[in-house]
């Protein structure tokens, strides 16, 4: 038995298995990217849209973003539990505590942590300001 080939034979069979590691790792990452990015996208819209859904801007409500975003809930988390129940709680009562159970929820399943954010800070979004009073005002 010639020893330098067995470990050219040795070193072929590491380097075929580490090949399918690797291949394999790389169709789970993006497998999950692509089963991820769709929730992120409709979090990322709900969230950046919240205003509108405050009561600071009942007066501004019409077709917009947070409600398309509200409405494609049901099929990007339609596999997860606790978004589906919780988009059923906020849809039969709509308020601040609901809002922030759905948005937590959602970022659980789609892998985007909001831990470093309390409910105040969720249940405060940036609202633009209103009209102001400026010089030509009182005409």
């Amino acid at each position: 038995m010639d020893c330098h080939h067995a470990g050219v034979t040795d070193w072929s069979l590491i380097g075929s298995g580490a090949a399918v590691l690797i291949a394999a790792a790389s169709f789970w990452w993006t497998r999950r990217t692509h089963i991820l990015a769709p929730k992120r996208d409709v979090l990322r819209r709900l969230l950046g849209s919240r205003h509108l859904l405050t009561d600071a801007m009942a007066s501004h409500r019409g077709p917009g973003e947070p409600y398309v975003a509200l409405n494609e809930i049901a099929v990007a988390y339609y596999r997860d539990e606790n978004v589906v129940r919780a988009l059923k709680c906020y849809s039969a009562e709509k308020n601040v505590a609901n809002l922030n159970t759905l948005i937590r929820e959602m970022a659980r399943a789609a892998r985007s942590n909001l831990d470093k954010f309390d409910d105040n800070f969720l249940k405060k979004p940036f609202v633009p300001p209103g009209p102001q009073a400026g010089p030509d005002s009182g005409r």
